[in-house]
């Protein structure tokens, strides 16, 4: 039985068609925002959850309507807060470097399509919407059992 080889014209079509339908569509970008550029850029958007606490700031989704940022600040943020965020709008990007986190994999993972560390965030109001009631007491909660982890672990044995 003879096989008939498609010509590479067809398989390239083919090719092209696998790889547009697979691919991702394109982001959203927040407002009038330019990511990836050397100026600042203002997002306006509620915070949502979950907030990540460390010793360098708060890391907090911020819902910009149609896209999410991953925020980064040392401003004080809560779930459910109205904020106007200011700082560099920037693509998040993994490393090519074995075993360096995936920047992009993590802030995906979060939700996020971009990301900022904020200069600046003013608060401009709460949101009274179910989901943010809901992560307002989630941050609450993992915020009281933290503080009771913390003083259990610097207790004298």
């Amino acid at each position: 039985m003879h096989m008939r080889v498609p010509p590479p014209l067809v398989c390239a079509i083919a090719l092209a068609a696998v790889i547009a339908l697979c691919g991702r569509a394109p982001r959203t970008v927040p407002g009038a925002a330019q990511p990836d550029d050397r100026g600042d850029d203002r997002i306006a958007g509620v915070i949502g959850g979950p907030l990540v606490r460390t010793d360098h700031g708060i890391g907090a989704p911020l819902d910009a309507g149609d896209t999410t940022v991953w925020v980064w600040s040392d401003a004080k943020l809560e779930p459910g807060q109205r904020v106007i965020a200011t700082g560099r709008l920037r693509t998040p990007r993994g490393l090519l470097v074995p075993g360096a986190s995936d920047k992009a994999a993590l802030v995906a993972s979060r939700g996020a399509e971009w990301e900022m560390t904020a200069r600046h965030v003013t608060v401009t109001g709460e949101d009274d919407a179910i989901a943010s009631q809901i992560w307002r007491w989630a941050d609450r909660t993992q915020r009281e059992w933290a503080a009771r982890i913390r003083i259990v672990d610097n207790s004298p044995i």
